[in-house]
């Protein structure tokens, strides 16, 4: 991946990441979660990165004239 493709991944992946908090926090997700609740939280969040990722190395020519 070229420079663009990782800034707009890394913008596409910190939005979800703050987008799903935001509306995990609005359910209660937060209110008892322990370590483990945690540890698997983040590991939801890294398998959404996954599409995200594949998403943007694919579309090469549609970012290249993003951030410039």
């Amino acid at each position: 991946m070229n420079k663009n493709q990782i800034k707009v991944f890394w913008s596409m992946f910190i939005g979800f990441c703050g987008s799903a908090t935001s509306f995990f926090y609005h359910e209660g997700i937060f209110k008892n979660i322990d370590f483990g609740g945690a540890i698997l939280l983040t590991i939801i969040y890294f398998l959404c990165a996954i599409p995200i990722y594949v998403y943007v190395k694919k579309r090469k020519d549609k970012f290249e004239s993003w951030f410039n």
